[in-house]
């Protein structure tokens, strides 16, 4: 049977299969026997996908060595002139020229050096998008070369490896109008997979009903039996695909909201061809989380487990089983009981989360998660390293491009791989920890690791999506592997180093172009603690910035450069009080996220340590915010406690009605309203009239 036959057997047969599908009661209500669902990979029912993995395992592709760079570039055509540097036995991190994102990878890379390419590239013809692809192919195929394998002629426009049975089965669909579409060749020539020009005729807003899911299944199929024409199992050509392009996320069936990325890649029987993951984000992000996939791993683990220890289900998402097969690859960090509470998951993360996989246990929604006694929120989230993130909770990822939504403030602060739910998907919908330790240990790529099959509790199509390249594995061992300390092609571009500080007089913008440099010099070196003493004097030159006197297309780096020293030097007061000096329209997305997490983490603190004083300059700051109601009202129950103890109510009160007057007419002043109302009529200091 021909690829196109196959696809459109397919598609008369999904309507019935999916809407005659059995239900299960929500997890707050979940009464099943968990206990049938698989812990190892040696579970039978898993065995389509360990006879998968065996052939994945003799797939690895060519194994290239890592110079020991990271290169920075302007924009997308030097971005692509620069990958095709690399070749089949050779490769380095690029990067986008941005200060959060660049100054994460660089302290997790620490390469020896940071580079610019030496040359000029010329701009993209806008009215001319083919030109642009034939350029992302011409990069790719190049990144092939070298010994023993010659570049390749290009394919009815496509990318195609000369040995593609010896490289992992995966494909990069994209097209070159799309804002992923440099990450989407950086995968494609990492991974010497497929790049392949295709796209959605669908707007990647729409909610599909089964007829356009069928359309845009055929369109797929046809596309990569082009070059895959046996692909309609586990363990054939094509396992695996990259979704560069924006399509839509989500399909509608009678009484259900689904994912379209679980569903797209399987077959009539429920059966999986492929695993998929999606790029989203602009060229800068995008990038980002690419050049992370390709070159990163975790150095620790935090498990966090918000569910109570008492009984079934919650048990048998424990976390302890997974935290031991975990601590045999990297440390591990846990959180659970009483430590699970939302003090705890700031203690855990401090100021900054450091660990590079993150496995949290949580209820919810897509704003805010339950902990024991308490609610976080997307605010909550803390600033990270790069991080590969799998939480189990409902609706994280109802919409990752939000970062009001707790996968969209992970991916702003920069995660790079998030697997999440984009409707409520009950507890048996993902794998236990157990299960998924044991599977990521053994190296499985992510999405395997991750997504359910046939034979498993939810193991039809359903409602998990994943953010990120779903080929990557999680290998710690790998960091381990020396890099290159020099290579021929590169070894003549201009190099980051520190130089001493402009001389008095020169101007801000002359300072500010200094302190760029110097930042990227220093960024993947010893990291600072403490007060920001071992910054020598740096970080005072750029706060000492007019930022008035700066062009106003260099703002956003000179308040970014600034909050990122802050923050990294143990600042949080400072990197809340220097943001709220910049008007709210000028504040990147990034620099939004990161006051609120100071808020949020500083809140915390204050009532941990009994300090009034700053718990209410906050919880004022909160309030007069335009931030989320339910933001507010978390921000007055976390302070609720500290303000009526001993005298503090009536400095509690004080507050209270200067707060209240500053909101005027907001609708979320009913919020302290309500707060000083209860205070007055229950404490006895005001019910007995005294001041």
């Amino acid at each position: 049977m021909s690829g196109s036959t196959r696809t459109i057997v397919l598609t008369t047969l999904l309507s019935p299969l999916l809407v005659c599908a059995p239900h299960l009661a929500p997890a707050r209500a979940f009464q099943a026997d968990p206990r049938r669902a698989p812990i190892s990979l040696n579970d039978e029912r898993l065995v389509p996908l360990r006879d998968a993995v065996a052939a994945w395992d003799n797939r690895p592709g060519p194994i290239r060595k890592v110079v020991d760079v990271v290169c920075l570039v302007p924009d997308v055509p030097t971005f692509l002139e620069v990958l095709s540097t690399w070749d089949a036995d050779h490769w380095f991190p690029i990067l986008l020229d941005d200060v959060p994102y660049t100054s994460k990878f660089l302290r997790a890379f620490r390469p020896s050096r940071v580079v610019r390419y030496p040359g000029r590239v010329q701009a993209f013809k806008p009215d001319v998008p083919s030109e642009a692809w034939k350029i992302a192919v011409a990069a790719v195929l190049k990144s092939w070369s070298g010994p023993g394998v010659a570049p390749a002629a290009p394919v009815v426009g496509d990318a195609i490896h000369p040995k593609t049975e010896f490289n992992p089965p995966g494909v990069v669909m994209s097209t070159p109008e799309s804002p992923t579409f440099a990450a989407s060749a950086a995968l494609a020539a990492g991974r010497f997979q497929a790049l392949m020009r295709w796209r959605s005729s669908f707007a990647a807003d729409k909610n599909l009903n089964l007829d356009e899911v069928n359309a845009l299944s055929i369109s797929l199929r046809k596309r990569i039996a082009e070059h895959h024409p046996a692909h309609g199992r586990l363990g054939d050509s094509c396992d695996f695909v990259t979704f560069g392009v924006d399509i839509p996320d989500r399909y509608t069936i009678p009484g259900e909201v689904n994912s379209l990325d679980d569903l797209i890649t399987r077959n009539p029987d429920m059966s999986r061809w492929a695993y998929c993951g999606r790029l989203i984000g602009d060229p800068t992000a995008s990038v980002y989380r690419a050049m992370c996939s390709l070159f990163l791993q975790p150095r620790s683990a935090m498990l966090f487990n918000g569910y109570p220890q008492t009984d079934q289900p919650w048990i048998d998402y424990d976390q302890e089983a997974a935290s031991l097969t975990l601590a045999r690859v990297m440390p591990v960090s846990k959180r659970s009981r009483d430590a699970a509470r939302i003090e705890g998951w700031h203690e855990g993360f401090d100021s900054t989360n450091t660990h590079g996989l993150i496995m949290q246990n949580s209820s919810g929604g897509a704003d805010y998660f339950s902990v024991l006694a308490g609610t976080g929120q997307s605010a909550d989230i803390p600033a990270t390293v790069p991080a590969v993130v799998v939480p189990v909770h409902s609706y994280s990822a109802a919409n990752p491009r939000d970062a009001a939504t707790i996968s969209g403030r992970w991916l702003v602060h920069g995660a790079f791989v998030y697997f999440g739910s984009m409707n409520e998907p009950y507890l048996d919908a993902f794998r236990t920890p157990t299960l998924v330790a044991d599977l990521l240990v053994r190296k499985l790529p992510i999405s395997a690791a991750l997504r359910q099959v046939p034979g498993e509790p939810r193991g039809r199509a359903w409602r998990l999506t994943l953010i990120g390249d779903p080929l990557y594995r999680v290998a710690p061992d790998s960091v381990k592997q020396p890099r290159i300390a020099s290579w021929e092609p590169v070894a003549g571009w201009p190099v980051y180093v520190e130089s001493e500080a402009p001389k008095a007089g020169a101007s801000d913008a002359d300072r500010l172009a200094w302190a760029l440099k110097t930042a990227v010099a220093r960024a993947f070196r010893t990291r600072p603690k403490g007060n920001g003493r071992t910054q020598d004097g740096w970080l005072g030159q750029i706060a000492t910035l007019d930022r008035a006197r700066i062009p106003a297309g260099l703002r956003r780096t000179l308040d970014e450069l600034t909050v990122d020293a802050m923050h990294e030097s143990g600042r949080p007061g400072d990197v809340r009080e220097r943001i709220m000096v910049i008007p709210k329209g000028e504040r990147s997305v990034w620099l939004q996220a990161m006051l609120e997490w100071s808020r949020a983490h500083q809140l915390i603190e204050s009532v941990g340590s009994k300090d009034l004083k700053v718990a209410m300059t906050i919880w004022d700051e909160v309030m007069r915010s335009d931030g989320a109601r339910n933001l507010k009202e978390q921000s007055t129950a976390r302070i609720h406690g500290l303000a009526r103890e001993g005298a503090e109510p009536i400095r509690w009160r004080s507050q209270l009605r200067a707060t209240i007057r500053a909101m005027g007419s907001s609708a979320d002043a009913e919020i302290a309203s309500k707060e000083l109302k209860e205070l007055e009529e229950t404490n006895p200091t005001f019910k007995a009239g005294r001041r």
